[in-house]
């Protein structure tokens, strides 16, 4: 029996993940290992799992999944980046000049003839404050 390094719970000497907290316990080797064969082309991963033993294939095959799990999320566009602030205080100013910015051309001569139409009968001002969330909010 062994102690989890994170929660301290007694686990097993095999355990490959604490059944307490979740934490994975894969060796630095195989760590790396998993890290080195995630980044290999299709042929090279094949050329690496011929050199394997049977008894590190059916290690791997234990590891692989667990390491895939406790992997960072890759980097995503999911929330509100620097660029749409900027667009979004460029709509503001003049709607449409942000959609501009992010390169949605039609969204952009929309904004423009809206808010031009919309001056004529003093409710421009609306339009400014939509094209500024719209710039804001798009993920694109």
């Amino acid at each position: 029996m062994k102690t989890c390094p994170a929660c301290a719970e007694t686990i097993q000497d095999d355990a490959l993940k604490c059944h307490f907290c979740g934490t994975p316990l894969i060796d630095e080797g195989w760590r790396l290992f998993c890290l080195s064969y995630n980044q290999l082309t299709v042929e090279d991963r094949q050329n690496a799992w011929a050199k394997l033993t049977p008894e590190q294939k059916a290690t791997f095959v234990r590891i692989w999944p667990i390491w895939q799990q406790s992997r960072p999320a890759p980097a995503s566009n999911a929330g509100p980046s620097t660029t749409n602030a900027v667009a979004a205080l460029a709509s503001f100013i003049l709607p449409g000049l942000g959609q501009l910015i992010q390169g949605r051309y039609g969204t952009a001569i929309a904004f423009f003839i809206l808010a031009a139409l919309l001056w004529l009968i003093f409710l421009g001002w609306i339009i400014h404050i939509v094209a500024a969330i719209d710039a804001a909010t798009w993920k694109g």
